[in-house]
């Protein structure tokens, strides 16, 4: 029956936005509390819910580096921004020695690429090389020194073994809060960046090499990627130096 269809869905439609009313007049209404202390005292009296939630957000996660992008400064992504993430994993891997990654249009991981890595300046110029390194502790790396330094700290002390999942727990809990669209590449990043110091390990097997090949193993399920920290003594440090030159005369290479 049209007649009756019509006049349900209006009704429907009625007790909606009544309900809307009263959720937003509640939300309005509401005295909201922050460890024990009532928010409108510390952020204003007139403060509307996106800024207590700004607040509450800041001290909660102060430390949580400031990224600018909606593909994947989130925890669930499109399809379309997995695709962007995925190409440019492998961007990273294949191009880290090329000014930009080798960028010149601007596709979506391109777009990722200067958003996230260049803005945290976790890929630059090092002594006339283009690598990843260590971010910059200054304003210039988004914040992101603070959860990058956390991340050593638990990685580089003797005999120890870190999942990608141990990581990822850490980066996600306060202070850090990053998002699971970034963790990705923030790993990844961190990883070209100490791959002399880390040793890498998929399902508990040594893989001398990351290829392109283990990346569904990086982006489905972090805890079967497992590094361990590798320290070079002073004289090990030595002997790869003069092996390396070795090696690089016998091939004629610089």
């Amino acid at each position: 029956d049209n007649v009756a269809t019509t006049e349900i869905n209006s009704r429907l439609r009625s007790v909606k936005a009544a309900l809307e009313e009263e959720l937003r007049d509640s939300f309005k209404n509401a005295n909201w509390y922050f460890k024990g202390k009532l928010v409108d005292s510390i952020v204003g009296k007139h403060a509307n819910l996106s800024q207590i939630a700004s607040y509450v957000a800041d001290a909660v996660y102060p430390e949580s580096p400031v990224i600018h992008s909606e593909l994947v400064n989130r925890n669930d992504i499109s399809s379309s921004a997995s695709k962007a993430q995925k190409d440019l994993l492998h961007r990273m891997l294949s191009h880290a020695d090329q000014e930009n990654l080798g960028y010149t249009a601007y596709p979506a991981d391109a777009g990722l690429y200067f958003t996230v890595l260049q803005g945290c300046k976790l890929h630059r110029k090092v002594k006339g090389n283009w690598q990843f390194c260590d971010p910059l502790n200054s304003t210039e790396s988004n914040n992101i020194v603070p959860a990058w330094t956390k991340a050593k700290e638990q990685i580089f002390q003797e005999n120890a073994i870190v999942s990608l999942a141990d990581l990822y727990t850490l980066w996600t809990e306060p202070p850090y809060g990053i998002k699971n669209g970034l963790l990705p590449i923030f790993a990844l990043a961190f990883f070209l960046s100490h791959r002399h110091q880390l040793a890498l390990y998929i399902e508990n097997t040594f893989t001398p090499e990351l290829t392109e090949a283990y990346f569904d193993e990086w982006l489905q399920d972090p805890s079967r990627v497992i590094w361990r920290f590798v320290k070079i003594e002073g004289s090990e440090k030595k002997m790869l130096e003069l092996l390396s030159l070795a090696l690089s005369k016998r091939l004629n290479k610089p």
